[in-house]
C-alpha cells in the first residue's frame, strides 16, 4: 500500500512475514486461496496504517494469522475450479468473444518463450486479469502446465485492482513498478488483454476449436476449460 514520510515523499508500505507451508509441489496454484486469511488480514492492516499509531500497527501485525487454512492438494484445486464459471473469466477479460482466446494464447506464448530460453531464464512477466481467487488459481494452473517441471512463478497479486503479475522466468526486479503502472512500457511485461483487433484474431488461430467452443458456452466451468 502507499505510504508517505515526514517530508511528503511516497513509497510502498510492505508487511513481510515468513509462513510455514507444506511442500507446494503441483498444487501451488491454490496458494493465494489457501493463504486468503493471511492476505486479507495483511491488506486490512496496511489500509489502517494512516489512521493508527506505530505502536498499534505493530500490535496488530503480531496478531496476523500466519497459517494457511486450506490443505494444498490437487483434489482441492480441481474441486474449487469446478465451482467457478468461465463467464467470470469472460467478464474479467473484457466481455468480447476474442478476449479470452487472446489471453490464453498470449500466456501460452509467454510460457513457450521461457521454455525455449537458455536455462529457462527469459525475463517475462505476464499481467493477467484476476479479480478473484478462482481466476488467480486458473492462471497459475495454466502456467504450471506450460512451464518446465519444478518452476514456480514469482507472483504479485493486486486483487482489488484485479491484476495477477506472474514472473515466469527470472524473477523480475520491476514487479512493483509493473504493479503501480497499469500501462508500463517494458517489453518484458505481457498484458493478457489488448484492444488490437488484429492481435485477437491472430490469437484465435493458435487455439484448438474445442477451447474456442467451450469459452462461448454459458454454463462452462474453469475446470471444463482446463480439461480441453
Amino acid at each position: 500500500g502507499p505510504s508517505r514520510d515526514a517530508v511528503g515523499r511516497t513509497f510502498p508500505l510492505m508487511v513481510v512475514a515468513h509462513v510455514r507451508l507444506p511442500t507446494l509441489g503441483e498444487s501451488y496454484p491454490l496458494f493465494p486461496l489457501a493463504c486468503a486469511q493471511i492476505l486479507d488480514g495483511t491488506a486490512d492492516l496496511v489500509a489502517s496504517a494512516a489512521t493508527v499509531s506505530l505502536e498499534e500497527f505493530e500490535a496488530r501485525a503480531e496478531t496476523l494469522p500466519l497459517q494457511p487454512w486450506m490443505p494444498l492438494s490437487r483434489a482441492d484445486l480441481e474441486a474449487y475450479l469446478a465451482g467457478a464459471e468461465v463467464s467470470e473469466l469472460r467478464e474479467a477479460m473484457g466481455g468480447g468473444e476474442d478476449d479470452v482466446p487472446y489471453g490464453l494464447a498470449t500466456l501460452a506464448q509467454a510460457c513457450a518463450q521461457v521454455r525455449d530460453a537458455k536455462n529457462g531464464k527469459a525475463p517475462v512477466t505476464v499481467d493477467a486479469p484476476a479479480p478473484s481467487h478462482a481466476l488467480a488459481a486458473m492462471w497459475l494452473e495454466l502456467a504450471r502446465r506450460s512451464l518446465p517441471p519444478g518452476r514456480i512463478p514469482t507472483v504479485l497479486w493486486a486483487r482489488e485492482a484485479g491484476r495477477l503479475l506472474m514472473s515466469l522466468g527470472v524473477p523480475s526486479g520491476q514487479m512493483l513498478a509493473y504493479a503501480s503502472t497499469a500501462d508500463h512500457p517494458s517489453q518484458n511485461l505481457w498484458p493478457l488483454r489488448t484492444k488490437v483487433a488484429a492481435a485477437k484474431t491472430e490469437a484465435r488461430k493458435a487455439l484448438p476449436a474445442g477451447v474456442l467452443s467451450l469459452v462461448a458456452q454459458p454454463n462452462a466451468t474453469i475446470a471444463d476449460l482446463l480439461q480441453t
